[in-house]
């Protein structure tokens, strides 16, 4: 099971079971950009001495576009829900960047800063 996306209603179902041996962008491909969703993902990588391993990770998915009642529900139920699922590192992502970043895949000096609207045009 590399990975399981939930969708949250009035219960937890599964929506999405990725195939073993599939990578995070097929995990991520399953995630809506307008939608919240909780996800389980099976990191299998090699550290840097050389070793096979893998991470359970526990995934809150709430983009920047779900709106405030579905992030609202989701954050709730969140406890409830992750209690199903033991040994797990927790991430609470809104995009692509704070998935990779929870997962230590990039670091924070390789996410390039995008707050343009913010910056002053001197």
């Amino acid at each position: 099971m590399p990975h399981l996306t939930l969708t949250q209603h009035l219960h937890s179902q599964v929506e999405t079971e990725g195939a073993p041996g599939s990578n995070y962008e097929a995990m991520l491909s399953a995630l809506p950009n307008h939608d919240c969703r909780y996800a389980v993902y099976d990191h299998d990588f090699t550290t840097h001495d050389g070793r096979r391993t893998s991470k359970l990770y526990f995934i809150s998915w709430m983009p920047n576009n779900s709106t405030r009642h579905n992030k609202m529900a989701y954050s709730e139920m969140k406890r409830k829900v992750a209690t199903r699922f033991t040994g797990t590192f927790d991430i609470q992502a809104q995009d692509e960047a704070d998935l990779l970043l929870g997962m230590h895949i990039i670091t924070k000096n390789d996410v390039e800063e995008s707050d343009d609207e913010f910056e002053d045009d001197f």
